[in-house]
């Protein structure tokens, strides 16, 4: 069964997305990118507020983007963060990324699973290649995979890598016991698609917002995504 995702980026949006049943509440501010960061005050607000049975997602923004105080960081994100994804965005051209990027995982608390990402627009974001970043997900402990764009004006998911390429892509994931998500600009309109793939979260944000993705979430949105995402769930399960 296919779940949803939905990234806010207050507490306010936080109880907003809980009260309408969203499964997995995702912490990020997207005026900060693709990945871009809450600072750790709000991660710690949110946490409290939805309690201790609350599982969370935090993005972490880019690996080559962080300073001395982002590694300080890491080991004081709340209980309440169970999944915490940092973007490989311009690590291509890097030959140490790979162990940057194990560095930054063994700093997460025992309580936060590492998020491998793979940006489907990975030539744009100068990223390493999905084959590569799956390969070493696992080795690495990660506990699950994330499927995003990096660049939100250039189209959605499906215009990077097609139906086929993301079903393969997860099916490996799968196979190597990761958790998959799939995100990337997706709209009602896709979300057979985004289903097909099989998945376990589909992840939103612009799709569930008044306006652009920076913008205040939209209550009447966000309820259509959770009716629509459940039902067609149900129908793909009993399919």
């Amino acid at each position: 069964m296919t779940r949803l995702l939905v990234s806010v980026r207050s507490l306010q949006e936080a109880r907003q997305a809980a009260e309408a049943g969203v499964e997995l509440i995702d912490l990020k501010e997207p005026r900060r990118g693709a990945l871009g960061r809450v600072n750790l005050d709000l991660a710690t607000a949110v946490s409290e507020l939805l309690g201790p049975a609350a599982r969370l997602s935090m993005a972490l923004g880019e690996l080559v983007d962080w300073s001395d105080d982002d590694w300080n960081e890491l080991e004081r994100l709340p209980p309440g963060i169970a999944f915490a994804k940092i973007g490989l965005a311009g690590c291509a051209a890097f030959g140490d990324w790979q162990a940057k990027w194990r560095r930054a995982i063994k700093r997460l608390p025992e309580h936060t699973a590492p998020v491998a990402v793979v940006y489907a627009d990975w030539r744009q974001a100068a990223a390493p290649e999905p084959a590569e970043i799956l390969a070493l997900a696992a080795l690495n402990g990660c506990r699950a995979l994330l499927v995003d764009t990096w660049s939100k004006d250039r189209g959605d998911v499906f215009c990077h890598l097609d139906d086929e390429a993301l079903s393969r892509l997860f099916q490996e994931a799968k196979e190597s016991r990761l958790t998959t998500v799939l995100a990337g600009s997706l709209r009602l309109e896709t979300i057979d698609t985004a289903l097909n793939c099989k998945p376990d979260y589909i992840a939103v944000r612009g799709a569930v917002c008044r306006d652009a993705r920076d913008g205040d979430l939209c209550p009447e949105k966000l309820s259509a995504w959770v009716k629509r995402s459940g039902a067609a769930s149900n129908r793909n399960l009993k399919g």
